[in-house]
């Protein structure tokens, strides 16, 4: 998999997140400039193991699957309107509870001093046992 620098630099890639910014946020009343511009900068094919571009700046709900789990990586406006509506600021520390791939704590990073992104990993069948 490229990594986000590939992304950050892609004209294809930046494109599509503007794309998106303008068509899928801004129609969505996401009008916070600062949010608007962190979406911009956060590179979402990075937490996204093998979508195909459309897909994945398009505004579905997408899968990510990880070494031991299935999360849901939110649509990009659901997570611009939480970070919009938590009128998150500078100053602020992040705590970001069941944060999917890393997505939205990526977005978050940038609006704020820091994030604690707690991620939910299903048991192994090995430690269920145990229970």
């Amino acid at each position: 998999m490229p990594s986000a620098s590939h992304y950050l630099s892609s004209p294809r890639s930046v494109e599509l997140r503007r794309n998106m910014v303008d068509r899928q946020l801004r129609t969505f009343d996401i009008t916070n400039d600062d949010v608007l511009d962190a979406v911009l900068r956060t590179p979402r094919e990075a937490f996204v193991s093998s979508e195909p571009d459309s897909l994945v700046y398009s505004d579905a709900s997408l899968v990510v699957k990880g070494a031991q789990t299935v999360r849901p990586l939110l649509a990009p406006m659901f997570v611009a309107r939480a970070l919009q509506l938590a009128e998150v600021a500078p100053g602020d520390r992040v705590l970001d509870v069941a944060g999917g791939a890393g997505y939205s704590a990526a977005i978050a990073s940038h609006l704020c001093q820091s994030v604690v992104c707690l991620l939910y990993t299903s048991p192994s069948p090995r430690d269920r046992q145990k229970s």
